[in-house]
């Protein structure tokens, strides 16, 4: 047998732990040893949850410990590591946990989280900050971001299971984006400066070439909200109601901020993003309220922008 094939029926056995253990795994005695390679499997496996544990604390906190860990397990036999750098592992989790909720539980499952949901039913429900809804900045380790209050809530009429739901995958995703932006690449922050420096004629023209750090989300529910109230704490995490929050994620001066982002904010910044110029940017923005100076400023101060492209000029 190759060694690449020795290999490969390893970590297939790795995974299904209905396989029959290893011949290269030997005892004492010379033959394959069932016990050891058991406790080896399982060391993989606790491993691989540790990772998705560190990446997703605020998560985990919201879904608890029983019902985060069986997903993590599910997760981990779903999904194994594509790189030896554990940094990686874990980004497909936000997508998972909306799924496997979705398609209901298993029955151990299912009870740790109506036992959950029961008790945040009973917390009290708590509008946003008027800290968090200023453009302010919130700064962390390992996580999320922010946003506007303008989408419909994600709370129903079945004693708020949806909005629990979509609230903690919307916390995972801003905490995936969150792990992402801190390990993107360099790369030099473009300042107001440079767009003073533009020939006016070909600022209408200009388009923006974002910093790869930067990371854009919306959300159905006011998950960054619920994300920076549990900062600093350990203590369980409220679940706030409210409609849906905009978040801008940067990373200027290799500390990750999170940004509350006014109303079009977001919609502005994706248009520049998927390669707009800047005069077409605001023209699909078709609202009265828009300010173009302002809204621009705003996401060069950021720290999103690595540089600004001038247009051609008459």
């Amino acid at each position: 047998m190759s060694f690449e094939t020795t290999v490969r029926a390893f970590a297939a056995a790795l995974d299904d732990p209905s396989a029959a253990t290893p011949a290269m795994t030997r005892g004492r005695m010379g033959a394959p040893d069932a016990r050891r390679f058991a406790v080896y499997r399982n060391n993989v496996a606790v491993g691989l949850i540790g990772a998705l544990e560190a990446r997703y604390p605020v998560s985990r906190r919201i879904a608890g410990e029983d019902l985060f860990r069986a997903m993590a397990r599910a997760f981990v036999r779903a999904y194994r590591p594509r790189s030896p750098v554990m940094i990686a592992y874990g980004g497909e989790f936000p997508e998972f946990v909306a799924e496997y909720l979705a398609g209901g539980p298993g029955r151990e499952d299912a009870r740790e989280w109506d036992r959950h949901r029961e008790e945040q039913s009973d917390a009290a429900i708590q509008e946003p900050s008027a800290a968090l809804r200023s453009p302010g900045l919130l700064r962390h380790s390992p996580s999320g971001r922010t946003g506007v209050f303008r989408r419909p809530s994600a709370r129903n009429d079945d004693g708020g299971s949806t909005h629990l739901v979509s609230c903690l995958v919307d916390v995972a995703r801003l905490e995936n984006a969150w792990v992402e932006a801190y390990h993107a690449e360099d790369a030099r922050v473009a300042a107001v400066v440079d767009l003073a420096v533009l020939n006016p004629d070909a600022l209408p023209g200009a388009r923006i070439v974002f910093h790869p750090a930067a990371r854009l989300l919306r959300f159905i529910t006011p998950a960054a909200s619920v994300w920076a109230s549990a900062q600093d704490s350990d203590h369980r995490v409220t679940l706030t109601e409210g409609a849906g929050e905009d978040a801008l994620i940067t990373r200027p001066d290799c500390d990750v901020r999170v940004r509350v982002l006014p109303t079009l904010a977001h919609d502005f910044a994706l248009q520049l993003r998927e390669g707009a110029t800047l005069i077409e940017a605001a023209a699909a923005m078709n609202d009265s309220a828009f300010d173009f100076g302002a809204h621009l400023v705003g996401l060069v101060e950021s720290g999103a922008v690595a540089s600004i492209i001038p247009g051609v000029t008459p």
